[in-house]
């Protein structure tokens, strides 16, 4: 049985953001509908998004910290690569990963069943849970927080993209999402 409750979610799930990142890639934006001044800065967005990058690569920068990936993943999926590749710290967030050391994009598992050995640390328990969530048992929470991730096809369809792409760094920050102040290295290693 599917439980479902109102209130605030976890962040964008897998289906939002992959489809923000096919949107950014397609030749067919429908910026017409948008006011004049908003079409003319998310057309800076995108034009600035595809010089930085291509659909099949991930673009990535190092921070003070370490190395931000742009996955536009959400944060699930997020959360499961950093744990899955055994980042000691990390944070997921919707579009991006911060992680200390570079990734393996390659050996990603892309099969969300493959993640299971991590699943009792992909559980959060958020304050956008309802009171009745709360009160279940600590194994149907957890079950019922990850019906998202082994039920979303879009799940596997990103982990599959993210496997098969390449990292490339951002020599300079688009404009919009993507603005930071990227420094200028070398390609990450993966470990």
């Amino acid at each position: 049985m599917d439980f479902i409750y109102p209130g605030a979610g976890v962040g964008f799930g897998a289906f939002l953001t992959n489809r923000m990142w096919g949107l950014l890639h397609s030749a067919s934006i429908p910026l017409d509908c948008l006011a004049a001044g908003l079409r003319q800065t998310l057309q800076g967005v995108v034009t600035g998004f595809r010089t930085a990058c291509r659909p099949d690569q991930i673009p990535f920068h190092r921070t003070a910290t370490g190395i931000r990936y742009f996955t536009f993943a959400g944060h699930l999926a997020n959360k499961a690569i950093a744990l899955v590749t055994s980042q000691s710290e990390f944070t997921a967030e919707d579009f991006y990963l911060d992680v200390i050391t570079p990734i393996d994009w390659a050996k990603l598992p892309t099969k969300p069943a493959e993640y299971e050995d991590i699943f009792h640390s992909l559980v959060e328990a958020t304050s956008a849970q309802s009171i009745y969530q709360t009160f279940l048992p600590a194994e149907f929470q957890r079950q019922e927080y990850l019906q998202e991730w082994l039920k979303s096809e879009e799940v596997e369809q990103v982990l599959t993209r993210l496997k098969s792409s390449t990292p490339v760094r951002l020599d300079a920050a688009p404009t919009g999402f993507l603005s930071t102040e990227p420094r200028q290295i070398a390609q990450p290693t993966p470990h």
